[in-house]
This record gives structure tokens, sequence and C-alpha cells, in this order.
């Protein structure tokens, strides 16, 4: 068994041992999309073996620290990964890119090179896919569960929008492949956002028209 087997054997046995209910977007599923998006940009820009078999690994562990807590989650993920690696008996050179990769998907995304780069695009893969609004309500949700926070449609459809004003996908095929479909994300979350303000608005004139007949 090679070591992305190893590592997807071990990452799924986590999620299985530690599941949570309010994990309703960084579950396992989100982490095998994941995977899956980082070969795939990967064999698009072509990376020798080495650099793909560390992509998986990473893409693998990213975000295992979600088990433990949500803020600076990677400094778990990196610990987790760091642990399995050295049992493993891979050297310090090659743990030290894995952490790197994982580091890089920290929220604002910062990449400090082509790697760092690819898994980034494939955390946010979803960005341009043509379930999104699903999805981000789904973590949207899981957010609101994790904080105890009350979160309203628009306030999501808000922060969504102001998440998709300061994201750039990093490599060149998410530039110009995942690009067009984020686009089109965008579109509809406006729309969907103007919708429920008018819906609100519209509440508000029948409210206040309740109020003047009462007068």
């Amino acid at each position: 068994m090679n070591i992305i087997e190893e590592s997807r054997n071990y990452v799924i046995d986590l999620f299985k041992n530690h599941s949570d209910d309010k994990l309703r977007y960084h579950n396992i599923e989100h982490t095998k999309n994941v995977v899956h998006a980082t070969i795939l940009i990967a064999g698009k820009c072509k990376v020798s073996e080495k650099e793909l078999e560390m992509l998986t690994v990473s893409a693998w562990f990213h975000d295992v620290g979600y088990l433990e807590k949500i803020i600076n989650h990677e400094d778990i993920s990196k610990k987790y990964a760091r642990e399995f690696l050295v049992e493993h008996g891979f050297n310090e050179e090659y743990i030290a890119q894995v952490e790197k990769f994982i580091e890089a998907t920290r929220m604002p995304q910062n990449p400090q090179d082509k790697l760092s780069a690819i898994l980034c695009d494939a955390d946010l893969f979803h960005v341009s896919q043509e379930d999104f609004m699903t999805e981000t309500q789904i973590f949207w949700d899981e957010l609101s569960a994790m904080n105890g926070e009350d979160l309203s449609e628009i306030k999501y459809l808000e922060r969504t929008l102001r998440f998709f004003k300061d994201h750039k996908f990093k490599t060149e095929y998410g530039k110009t492949v995942l690009n067009p479909g984020k686009k089109s994300n965008l579109k509809k979350v406006k729309k969907a956002l103007k919708q429920h303000q008018q819906d609100m608005l519209n509440d508000l004139e029948k409210k206040q028209k309740k109020i003047t007949r009462l007068e």
C-alpha cells in the first residue's frame, strides 16, 4: 500500500471515529472532493509524480483539524500530517512541503508557489461548480451551528458576495477554466440577494400599510 492509500485510509478513519454532526460541510465528502480536484488541477499543471503524491497527501489532511477546532484548524491538520508522515519514515523536507501546502489554504489564501496554488484552487473548486448555491448554504449552516449563530439567508448571501469579491483563483487552470463558472455563480448570488432584499421591502410595506389602517 502506498502513502496516498495509507493517507486515505487514515483520514477516513479519523472522520469516522471523530464524527461531529455540526460538520455539515467540512466532512469526509468535502475532503474527497478536494482530493479529486487536486489530482485534476495538478494534471493540468504538469507536476511530477512526487509532487502529485505530496499534493494528494496534503489534500487528504488539509481539513482534519476541523475535528478539533475551526479557528486555526490548519495548525492541527499540519500536526496530524507530520505525526503520520514521521511514523511512515518520511524525511523533514517532504514533511515541510506537505505542511507548506496545508498552510497555504489558510484564509485568506496566500500560496507562495505553483504547488501550493494547486491545493488552494482545489480547496475552493466548488466556487466554480453548478451546485455552488447548495454547497455554500451548507457551509454557512455549518458555521452557524459551530458558532451558535442564527444566520439569516440575507446575511449568508451578503457574506458570500464579500467572499467572491475577495477571492481569486491562483493557478492558470483556475483563472481560465474555473473562473467562468465562478462568474456564473456570482450572478446567482447577486440575484438571490436582490430577491431577498426586495421581499424584505415588500414585507415592510405590508406592515406599514397595516399599521396605517389601524390608525
